[in-house]
């Protein structure tokens, strides 16, 4: 038997035993991933059953991840606060992220002008919006 107190414990499921997430698993990130947030869902449930905290606090980097917590939480009555916190950045602009730490050379370069692309854009629009009013 699996200690489920190990990481291993926490990952291993068996094949007929998940945590099903909402319709917004299908759509954005969940439609080309699509058994992805039915592991998060399970792992996550996991932990909040070991652990029993208050409040759990997701990055709002990972939006669609914390609106479906946040949903099953009100579904499965956990109780659990799910808060949303800001995005925490690097001084190049990308997302202080486990993912984004194994980007190197060009490719972290070319994710953080993107970044900034979408800054440029994003105040473009608002200062469109201000001219028009």
């Amino acid at each position: 038997m699996t200690d489920t107190r190990t990481e291993a414990g926490i990952y291993t499921c068996t094949r007929d035993t998940w945590v099903r997430s909402l319709d917004l698993s299908r759509t954005m990130e969940g439609a080309s991933r699509p058994t992805h947030f039915r592991g998060v869902t399970t792992v996550v449930a996991k932990l909040f059953n070991l652990v029993l905290p208050d409040v759990a606090v997701f990055g709002a980097k990972d939006w669609q991840q914390a609106a479906i917590i946040n949903a099953w939480c009100r579904i499965l009555n956990f109780p659990v606060k799910i808060i949303v916190a800001s995005t925490l950045r690097e001084r190049d602009g990308l997302a202080m992220s486990s993912r984004n730490k194994y980007l190197e050379g060009d490719l972290r370069r070319q994710a953080a002008v993107l970044w900034r692309t979408i800054q440029m854009a994003r105040t473009a629009v608002k200062n469109q919006g201000h001219s028009n009013g």
